[in-house]
């Protein structure tokens, strides 16, 4: 399977259920493929592979096709939802807060940060067993954050396929070593 979507419990999605999803879902598509770049000078055209929705968000994951080669992206598109409830906690709530709820499109910058912020935290670390999704654009005009693909396998994915306990401990390791660095690195803003 091209996509690595098969035994993943994901529908291949059709150009037909493509042709069904809600007009934001498109219209994130084609502002991701508008914005593409790398793929050559001519059109670029977006394949959707895999649709889930989350509580805040929609998630994407699309192929990029444009003359020039293809790249696959995870599109994260924040539910038109998300806003209303937005409103609703800066109208109040019995819920106590120790900090005040980021209007979407805060939240998705904040996000992409701290994304950003993991990219480097890898990139200075100089391990090769370390991985990081890069940002590739945050679309605000969209609330959307555009994401690359890890062509790896995920320790979830090596569990899943039976891998032995010996096979898993340096993957299991390396992960911790990853927390460990995160965990030590200073605070993002927003965080704190």
């Amino acid at each position: 399977d091209p996509t690595g979507l098969a035994g993943r419990g994901r529908d291949t999605v059709t150009a037909a259920t493509e042709r069904r999803l809600p007009a934001a879902d498109r219209q994130a598509l084609e502002h991701v493929a508008g914005r593409a770049s790398g793929l050559g000078s001519g059109p670029v055209v977006p394949r959707l592979l895999a649709r889930r929705l989350h509580r805040g968000s929609v998630n994407l994951e699309v192929e990029l096709a444009g003359p020039q080669g293809a790249q696959q992206v995870f599109v994260k598109r924040l539910r038109a939802h998300a806003t209303a409830r937005h409103q609703h906690h800066i109208g109040g709530s019995d819920r106590p807060r120790l900090k005040g709820v980021p209007d979407p499109a805060t939240k998705l910058t904040n996000e992409a940060v701290a994304m950003a912020n993991i990219e480097n935290l890898v990139a200075a670390s100089g391990r090769t067993d370390w991985f990081a999704v890069p940002v590739m654009a945050e679309l605000s005009d969209a609330d959307t954050l555009v994401l690359g693909r890890v062509v790896s396998p995920t320790l979830d994915q090596q569990i899943r396929r039976g891998a032995s306990p010996s096979l898993l401990q340096p993957s299991v390791r390396s992960l911790g070593a990853w927390l460990q660095a995160l965990h030590t690195s200073a605070p993002l803003p927003h965080a704190r």
